[in-house]
C-alpha cells in the first residue's frame, strides 16, 4: 500500500511540477473563500486579523515559482523514500534511513517552499502523516524487517 502511495505522490507532483499555472487558481480560489469567511466573522475582530493575515500569507508564499520548487523537493523525497520502501521490502535496514531522511527532506522542504505559516502546514499535512504512521510502523517493525 506505501509503494503505491508513494508512487502516486511522485506523479502527481510531476503533474504540478510541470503544470505550475494550478497555483494561481488555487490561490484565488483560497483567497475567494477566505473573503467569503470574513463577511461571517463581522463583529470578531481577532477573527477578521488572523484572516488578513492568512490572505497576506497565501499572497505572497503562493506562486508559480514556489509551487513549482516545492513539488520538485516533493518528487525528490517521494523516490528516495520509495527507494528505502524497496530496500525494506528486500529486508535491508538501509531501508528505514532512506524511509525516514526522504520524509524528513519532503517536511522540510515543503516548509522551506512554503514558509512556517499556515500555507506551510496545510501543504505538509499529508506527508507529516504519511511520514508519522509507516514511519512508527517501521520502526516497531524495524527487527523483523531487516
Amino acid at each position: 500500500m506505501l509503494t503505491f502511495l508513494l508512487a502516486f505522490n511522485v506523479v502527481t507532483n510531476f503533474g504540478t511540477y510541470s503544470q505550475p499555472e494550478d497555483a494561481t487558481i488555487i490561490k484565488e480560489g483560497v483567497l475567494k473563500e477566505l473573503e467569503n469567511r470574513k463577511v461571517d466573522f463581522e463583529d470578531d475582530d481577532l477573527a477578521i486579523s488572523a484572516i488578513e493575515s492568512y490572505k497576506k500569507d497565501i499572497d505572497q508564499r503562493l506562486n508559480i515559482y514556489s509551487f513549482k520548487k516545492l513539488s520538485l523537493y516533493r518528487i525528490i523525497g517521494c523516490i528516495v523514500m520509495l527507494i528505502g520502501v524497496v530496500f525494506l521490502r528486500m529486508k535491508k535496514g538501509t531501508g528505514l534511513h532512506l524511509y525516514f531522511a526522504g520524509g524528513f527532506f519532503t517536511v522540510i522542504t515543503g516548509f522551506y517552499a512554503m514558509g512556517g505559516g499556515i500555507l506551510g502546514w496545510i501543504f505538509n499535512l499529508w506527508y507529516i502523516m504519511l511520514l508519522l504512521v509507516f514511519g512508527a510502523y517501521f520502526f516497531i517493525k524495524r527487527t523483523e524487517l531487516s
